[in-house]
């Protein structure tokens, strides 16, 4: 059994090591490096495991009755083979889960891009429409689709579609304003489904600034941020349980500290790539906004004003899952530099006063 395992150990840290593109992430390879060396991890630990349990599995056998088991006409097994079985599951838990990871892509029907993800485009659609009533539930419901300021996000978000790229994929983008006045924050369903409360877009002062907020969320969707996530999530929870049952097998307070701490890894790699999506998200929504004719620089006002609204506080950025927004001020400022507007680029009407007015008038 030793043996067999020490050949599919050596066989699985080949397979993670290959340098050929289907371990390659289609952005960087610094994620996948950090996902490969965290299996690694994983993998040593059985490993040790395994060698650990050598002192035990080829002692001289003794007399059963001393050891305490019984072997019954199936030969029921002792402790160390136990052990072994339970590694060598656990093995190809993390191979599989490897394995489906870097082989599940799907081109991505607007960037032409390969992307690792766990749903299908009408998945992530399906997926949309159902969450979205229990979204906006949570968050006060939906400001009825007469309110002036709800239609002013509908006509926006139906601008910024149809004069972009955005046009050209299969999502269902719909606009939805959330009632709750005291959240800032926008964002997207898997889909198309695009939310901004009330909060933020009271804050909000002109229609680039509002077009910014919904083309970065467009972006998400573009990007199909989402689904790329699911797929590592399923690939941390399948690291995760094949720790817990390679290296706490006998001993079950050392098998659920295992797993915490893998479960701690997979979290810090999810926000690592969610702080990379928005980056990217902020990118995609400048490329949406020049092509509805809106002016891109209107999102480094979008984020003035979310760092105004930011609570204050010490928390150091690598725990965010949103980079700081002077962080993405210079990210934006680079890309605009590198990207220069074009000319004859808007900043909208005044939001507030469209609102005002809307209320004086009643319409």
């Amino acid at each position: 059994m030793i043996r067999i395992i020490k050949d599919l150990l050596i066989l699985c840290n080949i397979f993670l090591m290959i340098d050929q593109p289907l371990l390659r992430n289609q952005d960087s390879e610094a994620p996948v490096n950090f996902q490969i060396f965290c299996a690694q991890i994983i993998l040593a630990a059985i490993y040790q495991r395994v060698f650990n349990s050598c002192s035990v599995d080829n002692k001289p056998e003794r007399n059963k009755t001393e050891q305490g088991v019984f072997m019954g006409d199936f030969g029921t097994s002792g402790p160390g083979q136990r052990r072994g079985g339970s590694l060598l599951m656990a093995l190809i838990i993390a191979t599989v889960a490897f394995f489906m990871y870097f082989t599940q892509t799907e081109q991505n029907p607007i960037t032409g891009e390969k992307q690792r993800v766990a749903l299908t485009p009408d998945q992530e659609i399906r997926l949309g429409l159902q969450s979205a009533p229990q979204m906006a539930a949570k968050m006060g419901g939906e400001v009825p689709s007469s309110d002036p300021r709800s239609r002013e996000v509908q006509q926006i978000g139906q601008e910024i579609l149809s004069r972009s790229k955005a046009n050209r994929g299969p999502w269902k983008f719909k606009f939805h304003l959330l009632a709750d006045s005291k959240t800032v924050n926008a964002f997207a369903l898997p889909g198309g489904q695009i939310f901004i409360t009330l909060g933020l877009l009271n804050k909000l002062q002109t229609e680039a600034q509002l077009a910014g907020v919904l083309a970065h969320e467009m972006g998400h969707v573009i990007q199909r941020h989402s689904a790329q996530q699911m797929a590592k999530g399923q690939l941390g929870q399948l690291l995760i349980m094949a720790t817990g049952m390679g290296v706490g097998n006998s001993d079950s307070n050392s098998g659920y500290q295992a797993a915490m701490i893998a479960s701690v890894v997979n979290q810090m790699m999810q926000l690592r790539y969610g702080r990379k999506d928005e980056l990217e998200a902020d990118q995609w929504g400048l490329d949406l906004m020049e092509e509805a004719g809106y002016d891109p620089r209107a999102m480094i006002e979008v984020m003035r004003i979310l760092e105004k609204a930011s609570p204050g506080g010490s928390q150091p950025e690598m725990l965010l899952t949103h980079p700081y927004p002077e962080h993405r001020i210079a990210k934006i400022s680079a890309y605009l530099k590198e990207n220069p507007p074009g000319p004859n680029l808007t900043e909208g009407r005044n939001l507030q006063d469209i609102f005002k007015r809307s209320a004086f008038y009643g319409y």
